[in-house]
């Protein structure tokens, strides 16, 4: 069953600039395929569901991908609260969302709402506010990070690819040119990377301009207590502390 989720931009009819129906259709399939890669949701296609004119109301949907929809919806509703990226969002979701909104009131648009869910939320000038908050660096410092390299792009220049978190946290890792074949080879591996990390106002990391990296190190195995031997060694040479507290309770 499809699940779409809809874009109305509300005005007079014949007065809603065609431009920016189309930004706002390139933006929603940002947004959408953005949250599908964040959710491990890539397969099926987003297809149009509803297109309308007058109010220009776009609908798009995926039959596989009814988690997307969940991340968006939620998603706003967090960031209409708290000037931060929401929970799994990445820096392209929230710069679709502020692109959306901030076609209230330009070239014929009265008003912008998203649905979801049956349940519509207005993309407003606060909500535009609050993603530009989110996304503007407001402190830089030295620091490192452990994560998977994934998604790689380059637009105009910029070289950069996105790093999922050993705490699910999501960052944009910007390097030079002459780092680009060391990255490549480093695609879907564990990594630790250092350098200039990028925060927002409410802490979150945002961005690391690349001075290094390395492939990162196994992680150390936690041993469960009732496998450690030889704490009780004087007494009962061998066993271990599973042994000796199960022998002790009888």
């Amino acid at each position: 069953m499809n699940n779409p989720i809809e874009v109305t931009l509300h005005g007079e009819r014949g007065q809603i600039a065609a431009d920016a129906v189309q930004e706002t259709l390139a933006q929603l399939l940002v947004l959408v395929k953005e949250g599908g890669k964040v959710t491990g949701t890539t397969s099926g296609v987003w297809v149009v569901d509803r297109l309308e004119l007058g109010s220009a109301v776009m609908a798009i949907s995926n039959p596989v991908a009814p988690g997307v929809v969940t991340l968006i919806d939620s998603g706003i509703a967090a960031l209409r609260e708290v000037a931060e990226l929401p929970q799994m969002w990445n820096l392209k979701m929230v710069t679709a969302v502020r692109k959306m909104a901030r076609l209230s009131g330009q070239r014929g648009v009265e008003s912008v709402s998203l649905k979801a869910h049956d349940v519509e939320q207005e993309l407003d000038a606060r909500v535009a506010l609050q993603a530009e908050t989110a996304l503007t660096t407001k402190e830089e410092s030295l620091g490192s990070v452990r994560g998977r390299l994934d998604t790689w792009s380059s637009r105009r220049g910029t070289q950069q690819v996105g790093m999922t978190l050993d705490d699910g946290g999501l960052l944009q890792v910007r390097y030079t040119n002459d780092r680009a074949s060391e990255i490549m080879a480093l695609l879907d591996r564990e990594v630790e990377a250092w350098g200039l990390v990028e925060r927002n106002s409410a802490g979150q990391r945002l961005r690391l301009k690349l001075e290094g990296l390395a492939v990162a190190p196994p992680k150390p195995r936690i041993v469960p207590v009732h496998e450690v031997s030889g704490i009780y060694a004087d007494l009962w040479p061998g066993a271990t502390a599973s042994d000796v507290l199960g022998e002790t309770r009888t």
